[in-house]
């Protein structure tokens, strides 16, 4: 889904090599999932990895520059989605949130 891409290139786009327990931790992740996520974030050219010579078989992970942009896209478009919702809807607060959530998982975002 792109909310947890969103969540985990926003929580490395400050250019730092992370830990992927850091990562997990900070994006509200199971290690596992962190884990998977970014290798698949890495054979997607997202995310570069070092050895991470204080834990053994461990990995730190830094944002690329296609990473970035994919960011800045992804945002773009989440924010765009929510724009037209809020325009071509007459719902408000809970409603319109809940609404906003089920369009979203339609979508795949």
């Amino acid at each position: 889904m792109n909310e947890t891409k969103i969540d985990i290139l926003n929580c490395i786009s400050d250019g730092q090599w992370r830990t992927t327990p850091w990562v997990a931790q900070e994006c509200g992740l199971r290690l596992t999932n962190a884990s998977e996520l970014l290798r698949r974030y890495r054979s997607q050219s997202l995310v570069n990895r070092r050895r991470n010579h204080d834990v053994p078989r461990g990995y730190l992970y830094r944002i690329t520059d296609v990473g970035l942009s994919r960011l800045d896209y992804l945002s773009s478009d989440e924010l765009r989605t929510s724009q037209v919702l809020a325009e071509h809807t007459s719902l408000s607060g809970a409603k319109k949130r809940t609404f906003d959530n089920w369009v979203k998982q339609k979508l795949g975002r």
